[in-house]
């Protein structure tokens, strides 16, 4: 058994070293025992950095239902900040303007906005020349939040890898891009990746919509 900084306990064979399960943890594992009873192992005991004492058995009428229900639910409140917490960090990456940009007439057919709107989301406008008026392409949700720095995508790394919400109830599309590429290429390319058709041609291709 090992316990570890990355908030888990580890069980181990002796024998040829294979982990047989991970159990995880709020915090840091500080340590780990075990009773040992007949020459088996049925129970462990963990320390956790959140300051709670944990026994575990594979004895069905020893275990504890909900307690186990509680360390789940602590557990998922935990992912569910880191991941809102990463949205909000790469969201904050991203050049936005307020909604009051709208008022403003686009400067060429297809020219784009993104606007950080009054409810709170992130979403793209395209100005159409025809309808003299910004359409709602769709909102910015963000980038995969699991990506701590570059992301895999297609077999390719990216910095980003945004979530483009086009139409309601369908799965968002994907937006790779790297710093330092040009915005023009990667919006023609994501164009042309989901059989997507723009309105009017793309604004000034030096406006790089993500700083760094």
């Amino acid at each position: 058994m090992t316990g570890s900084e990355d908030n888990t306990c580890k069980i181990w064979t002796v024998g040829d070293g294979v982990c047989q399960q991970t159990i995880p943890h709020p915090g840091c594992v500080w340590s780990v025992g075990a009773f040992i009873s007949e020459h088996s192992c049925s129970d462990i005991v963990t320390c956790c950095a959140d300051g709670i004492a944990r026994v575990w058995s594979d004895v069905v009428t020893k275990q504890n239902g909900n307690a186990q229900a509680e360390l789940d639910e602590t557990l998922l409140k935990q992912a569910t900040a880191k991941r809102e917490a990463a949205l909000a960090d790469q969201q904050s990456k991203i050049k936005t303007e307020p909604p009051s940009a709208l008022l403003t007439p686009g400067a060429s057919d297809g020219a784009t906005k993104v606007i950080k709107e009054d409810a709170g989301g992130v979403a793209a406008y395209a100005w159409s020349a025809a309808a003299q008026s910004w359409e709602r392409l769709g909102e910015v949700t963000g980038v995969d939040p699991d990506s701590v720095s570059k992301k895999q995508y297609q077999g390719q790394e990216y910095d980003y890898v945004f979530d483009v919400d086009i139409t309601d109830g369908a799965p968002a599309l994907k937006l790779p891009f790297n710093v330092g590429d040009n915005p023009y290429t990667a919006a023609e390319l994501f164009l042309e990746n989901n059989q997507l058709v723009r309105i009017g041609p793309f604004p000034n291709p030096d406006c790089v919509p993500i700083q760094d």
